[in-house]
């Protein structure tokens, strides 16, 4: 490959009913100022909501969407077929209700360039609303932040990661024991793992939604605001 050809992207993006969101993830993809990317897409085989007519639609309208459905066992199934095929030397994960900011994208490209030693670099992400409304800024650490910090709560926002394709080889794939902290459990094992290979980005590089009944547990009592990510 010549010196000066981009590196190729993979985005990874389980989806599973999540009509109301997905044209809204999917663009925030696929307008990145970056454009030497792929976007795969693994709709579970039990969606009823019409994502799959959705997602044959917009493949048609942009190749570089790919996408495939059947049934699996969880999310991190999911995701683990999807980085079984991903072409891209660099992956990012973005779940099919969160959203990029803009040039969040080019932003990892340029990390993981000049900073070849590292593996992984993840971003300042922001909680948003069902209706895409700020409601606070993730607690967010410094990746020197000891890995034992991991036991008050995950300080990584989950879709500001991206990694090089080497990092699956070193960590293995994720846990799918796991229903819903396969990504913590993740970023715990490259913290242990390899602490002086990751960096950071210190910027906004994607937001991450909560629905209703996430609020409820949470007790929040933020009241959701308009902000405008640059």
């Amino acid at each position: 490959m010549p010196q000066n050809t981009p590196p190729l992207v993979s985005i990874v993006m389980p989806s599973f009913n999540q009509a109301n969101f997905i044209a809204e993830s999917v663009e925030s993809v696929l307008s990145q100022s970056y454009r030497h990317l792929e976007l795969i897409v693994v709709a579970d085989g039990g969606s009823t909501d019409g994502t799959p007519d959705w997602l044959s639609q917009k493949s048609r309208q942009d190749p570089r969407l790919k996408w495939f459905s059947g049934p699996d066992t969880g999310p991190a199934d999911a995701l683990n077929k999807a980085l079984k095929i991903v072409r891209g030397t660099l992956i990012g994960w973005l779940n099919s209700d969160d959203l990029y900011t803009p040039n969040a994208i080019q932003r990892a490209v340029d990390a993981l360039i000049t900073e070849p030693a590292w593996l992984m670099v993840y971003g300042h992400g922001e909680h948003i609303d069902e209706h895409g409304r700020f409601i606070e800024a993730y607690p967010t650490r410094l990746p020197s932040t000891p890995a034992e910090e991991f036991a008050d709560r995950c300080f990584i926002c989950q879709p500001t990661v991206f990694f090089k394709r080497s990092l699956t080889v070193l960590l293995g794939p994720l846990d799918e024991t796991l229903k819903t902290a396969f990504d913590f459990d993740y970023w715990l094992r490259a913290f242990i793992q390899i602490p002086e290979r990751i960096g950071f980005i210190d910027t906004a590089q994607a937001k991450s939604r909560l629905h209703a009944q996430w609020l409820c547990r949470m007790g929040a009592s933020i009241q959701p605001t308009q902000r405008v990510l640059s």
